[in-house]
C-alpha cells in the first residue's frame, strides 16, 4: 500500500502514468497532510470532469493531459466532487495512518491497534483539522484509469469542507471487479471499460488515426455519464443531512504504541499497548546483547541481557493484565497479589467458561511441569533479583563463570526463555481470540527486519 501523493512522473514508482504536456500539475498549496489530500482530490475530480483535459496521442498509453487545461479547472471555486477507489481517514496524521492499515494488512500484532471509538473512517463530513488520503496508486497512474468515475466511495469538497460516503461495494465477474451501488447507477461503464482495457490498456502498439478516433468517441461516451454520474452524486450529497464533523482536533502523536480513543466530549486520548512495548524492548536488548557478546563485551551483555528479562518479564505481566480485563471488564488493583502466570491462566479460563456456547468452554492450562510454563516463573524470578536489587551473593556458576543470576541472562539463556515465553504465550492466547492481537507472537510475519525473534 502506499499513500503517497508525491509527483506521479516519479519513475522510482514503478508504476507508468500519463505524461502531462504543456506544462506541470498544479501545486498543493502547503506540505500538510490536507493540503496533500485536498490536491489528490481536486485533481482527480478534473481528471473525471473535464473531458478537455484529454489529450489522445499514437503512442501508449494514447492519452495525455493537458497541463493548461487542468490548472484552469484546478483553480475553479465550486464543490469538488470524485468518485474514488482512495478513501479519506480522518483524526490521525498520515504517517500513523500508513502504519495503521500496514499493520491491518499482516492482520495486527505490530502496532497498537484500532480503537472502536478512533472513528478514523469517516462516513459524512470529516474532521477539517485532521484527515488524510488512502491513495493506493500516483494521482496520474494508467492502470488506475483516473479518468473513470466508478469506484465504491464519495467524496465531496463542498465550501472547503470535505465529506465521505460509502456508495458502492465491488462485486468480482471472476477477472475484474466492478463497483455495485443502490445509490448511482454504474452498470453504462462496464461495457466501455471492458472496451478500453482490451483495445487500450493492454495494447502495445502505435494507433493509427482510426484508432485515434475511436478513442476520442470512447472518452466522450465515458465522459457524458461522468457527468450523470457527478450530478447524480451531488444530488445524494445534498439530499442527506448534512450535520458538522463530530470531531474538530488536531491529530495526535499516536506510536505505534498508542490507539486513538475518544472521551465523552469526542476529545482525544491515546491508549498504549504497553504489552507490544516492552516485548519490542526485550528484543531489541537481546539484539544488542548479542552484538555485545559477538564482540567479546562481557559488561555490556550482561547489562543488555539483564533489560531483555527485565522487559520480557513486564511484557508477560502486561498480557495477564490484559486478559484480566478482557475476562472482568476491569484491570486488577494493587490487591491482586497474583503471579504474572497464575493470572494469565486464570483469567483466560474465566473468558473460556463464560462464553454462551457450552461447547466452545474447554480451556487447556499450561502444565507446571512444561518447559513454557517453568519459562514464565524463570523469567518472573530473574525480573525480581534484578529489579529489587538487594545486593545478595550468588555462587559462581562452573559453566561461565559469571554469578547464578548473571548465567541467566546470558545470551543463549535470553534466547532460549524468549522462544518458551512466545511459545507459552501463544498456546494460551489462541484459546481466548475474545482478548485480540496483543502482539505478534507467531512465525509468520517478519515485523522487526533482520532483528531475530526466538
Amino acid at each position: 500500500m502506499s499513500n503517497s501523493v508525491d509527483d506521479p512522473d516519479d519513475s522510482d514508482k514503478g508504476l507508468r502514468s500519463f505524461v502531462v504536456q504543456g506544462g506541470t500539475l498544479p501545486a498543493p498549496d502547503g506540505e500538510d497532510d490536507r493540503s496533500a489530500a485536498l490536491w489528490y482530490i481536486k485533481i482527480r475530480s478534473c481528471l473525471q470532469r473535464e473531458r478537455s483535459i484529454w489529450k489522445t496521442q499514437a503512442a501508449y498509453p494514447y492519452l495525455s493531459v493537458d497541463a493548461l487545461v487542468l490548472n484552469t479547472a484546478y483553480r475553479e471555486d465550486r464543490r469538488v466532487v470524485l468518485v474514488t477507489n482512495n478513501f479519506l481517514l480522518q483524526n490521525v496524521t498520515r504517517s500513523d495512518a500508513g502504519r495503521i492499515m500496514a499493520a491491518r494488512l499482516v492482520g495486527g500484532g505490530v502496532d497498537a491497534g484500532i480503537s472502536q471509538s478512533s472513528d478514523l473512517f469517516p462516513e459524512g463530513a470529516v474532521n477539517l483539522n485532521a484527515y488524510c488520503i488512502v491513495a493506493f496508486e500516483p494521482v496520474l497512474f494508467v492502470g488506475g484509469m483516473p479518468f473513470l468515475a466508478a469506484a465504491p466511495w464519495l467524496v465531496i469538497i463542498d465550501q472547503g469542507v470535505p465529506f465521505q460516503y460509502t456508495i458502492a461495494e465491488l462485486r468480482s465477474d471472476g477477472q475484474h471487479s466492478y463497483p455495485h451501488s443502490a445509490e448511482l447507477d454504474f452498470t453504462p461503464y462496464k461495457d466501455i471499460v471492458a472496451r478500453y482495457r482490451e483495445t487500450y490498456l493492454q495494447n502495445a502498439g502505435d494507433l493509427n488515426a482510426q484508432g485515434l478516433s475511436e478513442l476520442d468517441a470512447l472518452l466522450d461516451e465515458l465522459f457524458a455519464i461522468n457527468n450523470n454520474i457527478h450530478r447524480e452524486a451531488s444530488l445524494y450529497h445534498l439530499r442527506r443531512k448534512r450535520l458538522p464533523a463530530r470531531y474538530v482536533h488536531h491529530a495526535p502523536t499516536l506510536t505505534a504504541y498508542g490507539r486513538l480513543v475518544h472521551g465523552a466530549g469526542n476529545e482525544p486520548q491515546i491508549e498504549h499497548n504497553l504489552a507490544l512495548l516492552h516485548y519490542r524492548k526485550s528484543l531489541e536488548e537481546f539484539h544488542h546483547a548479542k552484538l555485545a557478546d559477538s564482540g567479546g563485551d562481557v559488561d555490556r551483555a550482561v547489562l543488555h541481557g539483564a533489560y531483555c528479562m527485565i522487559a520480557l518479564a513486564t511484557f508477560i505481566e502486561a498480557v495477564a493484565n490484559r486478559v484480566h480485563f478482557t475476562a472482568r471488564g476491569e484491570y486488577p488493583d494493587l490487591k491482586d497479589s497474583r503471579t504474572a502466570e497464575d493470572k494469565l491462566l486464570e483469567e483466560a479460563e474465566r473468558i473460556t467458561k463464560n462464553r454462551a456456547d457450552r461447547k466452545a468452554r474447554s480451556f487447556t492450562r499450561l502444565k507446571q511441569t512444561s518447559a513454557e510454563y517453568g519459562a514464565l516463573v524463570q523469567v518472573r524470578k530473574i525480573r525480581n533479583h534484578l529489579v529489587h536489587a538487594i545486593e545478595k551473593a550468588f555462587p559462581v556458576d562452573p559453566g561461565t563463570r559469571l554469578s547464578e543470576l548473571f548465567a541467566m541472562i546470558t545470551v543463549g539463556n535470553c534466547r532460549r526463555l524468549l522462544s518458551l515465553v512466545r511459545q507459552g504465550l501463544l498456546a494460551v492466547l489462541d484459546q481466548v481470540p475474545e482478548v485480540g492481537v496483543l502482539v505478534r507472537l507467531d512465525r509468520g510475519v517478519i515485523w522487526l527486519g533482520d532483528m531475530e525473534v526466538p
